[in-house]
C-alpha cells in the first residue's frame, strides 16, 4: 500500500497543469467561437448576454481539458489502448494504490463542468438522453484524441469515469434548475406576474 502525502497530491495536481498555454489559449478561443456558432444557430430565439458568457466559459473549459488530457504529455509514437473495464478500481482494491483513486476522481471531476454548462447553454441538452449522448461523444472524443496523438491511453475506465462526471454535473444542473423554476412559479403566483 502506498502512502501519499498532501505534498504528493499537490505535485500530482500541479503536473496536470504544466502545458503550453499558447496552444491551450488557441483552443479556448476556437472552442468559444465554435460554441457561439452552435448557440447562435440553435438558440437564435433565446440569444442573451448570459448565453454568450457561458460560450466563453465553455471555451475556457475546453482549453483546460485539452491541456490536461493532451498538452501536458509528450507523444510516445505508440498507439495504446486499455479495454479492460474497471481495471483501475480492481487495482485499487488489490494493491491499495491511492494514486488510482486520485486519477479516477480527477477523471470524474473533469467532466462535471461539462454537465453543468452544456444544459445551461443549450435548451435541447436538458433532456437526459440527449445530454448523455453529448457526454458520451465528448468523452470518447477525448480518449480518441489521446489515442490518435499518442499523448495518452484510450481507456474504457476513463470513458466510464468521464461520463459519470458529466452525469453528476447534469444532475447538479437539474436540481438547481428545478429549484429556480419552482421559486419563480411561487413568486409569480404570489405576485400574479407572467411566468417564464
Amino acid at each position: 500500500m502506498d502512502f501519499i502525502t498532501a505534498g504528493d497530491y499537490k505535485n500530482y495536481l500541479a503536473r496536470m497543469f504544466q502545458f503550453d498555454w499558447t496552444k491551450v489559449c488557441l483552443i479556448m478561443i476556437a472552442s468559444a467561437i465554435f460554441f457561439l456558432l452552435i448557440y447562435t444557430i440553435t438558440q437564435w430565439k433565446y440569444l442573451s448576454f448570459q448565453g454568450i458568457c457561458v460560450c466563453m466559459l465553455l471555451g475556457v473549459y475546453m482549453g483546460c481539458v485539452a491541456g490536461v488530457t493532451l498538452y501536458n504529455r509528450t507523444p510516445t509514437g505508440v498507439h495504446r489502448a486499455n479495454l479492460d473495464l474497471f481495471w483501475s478500481y480492481r487495482a485499487y482494491f488489490e494493491t491499495g494504490s491511492k494514486i488510482r483513486i486520485v486519477e479516477d476522481v480527477c477523471n470524474i471531476v473533469m467532466l462535471v463542468p461539462f454537465g453543468i454548462l452544456v444544459p445551461i447553454l443549450f435548451r435541447w441538452a436538458r433532456n437526459f438522453a440527449v445530454f448523455f449522448l453529448c457526454d458520451l461523444a465528448f468523452t470518447v472524443f477525448i480518449e480518441g484524441m489521446q489515442y490518435y496523438t499518442t499523448r495518452g491511453l484510450f481507456e474504457l475506465d476513463d470513458i466510464f469515469n468521464n461520463a459519470l462526471g458529466g452525469i453528476a454535473g447534469f444532475l447538479i444542473f437539474s436540481m438547481i434548475y428545478m429549484v429556480i423554476r419552482d421559486c419563480r412559479r411561487l413568486f409569480c403566483r404570489r405576485h400574479m406576474c407572467r411566468e417564464y
